[in-house]
């Protein structure tokens, strides 16, 4: 008896020992990403400020180059994501412009125009994005137009585009079109996706349960009492064969062909680009993602063009097997 209640008191210390060092390794990480983050960013602001001091810097040279070197790649995204991560203060309580800078989300956004990518999807665990797209338009309008006038200089003429934003609340799209200052924009609109944490995985529960009962009600329809399903009904069982792959995935991207058959691009981005230092999709549509190559960059207000231009030599570098 003595050896069998030292055994288990021994036993549950070494969990309680494991779980601490388990606990102190995450701390350990998570500092050591935050301070890396500090430094990344503090000397990406030193070394800006340095260079602005001379005359052959420009931001908008910058912009050149990025357009010269994508017109050089062998292939470039059509479609490209960006999930951003919320910078949480000491508030609780913070307005969606606060915690998301869209004045810095609309320049990264512009950087994909000038990457010649015709759409660009936006994702935000809250949905902060979704709520405030209009806003957000605007400055993407006026990033745009900036840019416009900026490269007209280095030789690129392509007219700025118009903004059409898709899977929004309460509209089938909103198009953000003024142009100012005698800018002529473009034909083709530049289209933006924004998604939020409910387009994920509550929208996949959503879809199998109309899936369901849309195949129980093809099921009951040689019945000639014409009643409506009944929660009761649920527990009935179905044919394997009813339910499958093909039809859960259209109904999950029934919302999304319209758009993508007028962008003419597949509604799965070829890129997602984490802004920030969290290792996760932090629960981005899975069903978007199959096919999709992740990349991690620093959060909004230290990345820079050359860190979207890395990417895009990667993705042009890399070559996709898709299977048989």
């Amino acid at each position: 008896m003595v050896t069998a209640s030292v055994k288990a008191y021994a036993n549950e210390v070494l969990i309680i020992v494991c779980h601490l060092l388990w606990v102190l390794l995450h701390l350990v990480y998570r500092m050591q990403l935050d301070v890396g983050e500090k430094i990344q960013g503090t000397w990406r602001h030193v070394v800006r400020r340095l260079s602005s001091c001379f005359p052959l810097y420009s931001y908008y040279g910058e912009l050149a180059q990025l357009t010269q070197a994508t017109a050089k790649l062998s292939k470039v995204p059509s479609h490209i994501a960006f999930s951003v991560i919320e910078n949480l203060g000491q508030c609780d309580e913070k307005k969606d412009q606060d915690l998301i800078d869209f004045q810095l989300l609309a320049r990264v956004i512009s950087w994909a125009w000038v990457a010649r990518i015709p759409v660009v999807s936006l994702y935000d665990y809250n949905g902060r994005i979704k709520r405030s797209y209009r806003e957000l338009g605007c400055y993407v309008q006026e990033e745009l137009i900036q840019n416009f006038w900026a490269l007209k200089k280095f030789g690129r003429a392509n007219e700025p585009p118009c903004i059409k934003f898709h899977n929004i609340p309460k509209s089938n799209g909103y198009s953000n079109g003024v142009g100012s200052n005698g800018v002529k924009l473009s034909a083709s609109p530049l289209h933006i996706v924004v998604f939020c944490h409910e387009d994920g995985k509550p929208d996949i529960i959503r879809a199998a349960k109309r899936l369901y009962l849309e195949q129980l009600q093809l099921s009951q329809a040689d019945s000639t009492s014409g009643d409506p399903v009944q929660d009761d009904d649920l527990n009935e069982e179905l044919p394997s064969k009813s339910i499958n792959e093909s039809k859960l995935d259209l109904i999950l991207n029934k919302n999304y062909s319209a758009w993508s058959s007028s962008a003419g691009v597949s509604s799965e981005p070829d890129i997602l680009v984490i802004l920030g230092n969290i290792r996760s999709t932090l629960g981005f549509l899975p069903w978007h993602i199959r096919l999709t190559e992740i990349h991690w960059l620093p959060k909004l207000d230290i990345v820079e063009t050359r860190d979207l231009l890395a990417v895009l030599q990667k993705y042009s570098g890399c070559q996709q097997r898709f299977g048989t």
